[in-house]
């Protein structure tokens, strides 16, 4: 499994993130809060970087250390849903956007060395 779509797909979700939150908040039923409009946008922010960072240096440490990332981010998301309820379903969808990206990537990684 090639890594370069996983690195392509992250990348279009920075985007998105980055250049349309309000429609996407809409979307999950989130309400349009301006904070949550500058979190989505610094994800998206995130995304973009690290499919840079992960198409410059394609080195197995970076795509597991990405993958370790997007674990962190996933956890984050559940400890948000748990904690405030006001943010639950966003938190959720969050999580498991990042825990799909952190799989699809160690899966990647895994492949590229084989």
């Amino acid at each position: 499994m090639k890594a370069a779509w996983v690195r392509r797909l992250r990348a279009g979700w920075g985007v998105v993130l980055l250049s349309a939150p309000r429609p996407l908040l809409r979307v999950v039923g989130e309400a349009v809060d301006p904070k949550a409009v500058v979190v989505l946008r610094v994800l998206g922010a995130r995304h973009v970087g690290q499919s840079v960072l992960e198409a410059s240096f394609p080195r197995p440490a970076v795509g597991y250390l990405s993958a370790a990332v997007d674990g962190m981010h996933a956890l984050t998301g559940l400890g948000l849903a748990l904690m405030a309820s006001r943010w639950r379903r966003g938190a959720l969808i969050d999580a498991a956007v990042a825990t799909a990206f952190a799989v699809l990537t160690a899966i990647t990684t895994r492949s590229a060395r084989s």
